[in-house]
């Protein structure tokens, strides 16, 4: 506690326990399985918008 109360006599808060690892996952069939910024991959944007095949205007040219 001595060390909490230093660290917040300089201004700076702990940011209490580090947040438990993610489990390994399933990929879905699209998955380009490659992790980006944060931890995520390709299954976050699947399980959100659908298969790319699905989404409006997937493969047409703008």
């Amino acid at each position: 506690m001595e060390q909490l109360a230093a660290l917040a006599a300089l201004g700076m808060e702990w940011a209490g326990p580090a947040p438990k690892p993610r489990t390994v996952r399933e990929h879905h069939e699209g998955c380009d399985k490659e992790l980006h910024e944060g931890g995520t991959c390709t299954c976050d944007l699947i399980e959100r918008y659908g298969p790319p095949s699905e989404r409006e205007g997937y493969g047409e040219d703008f």
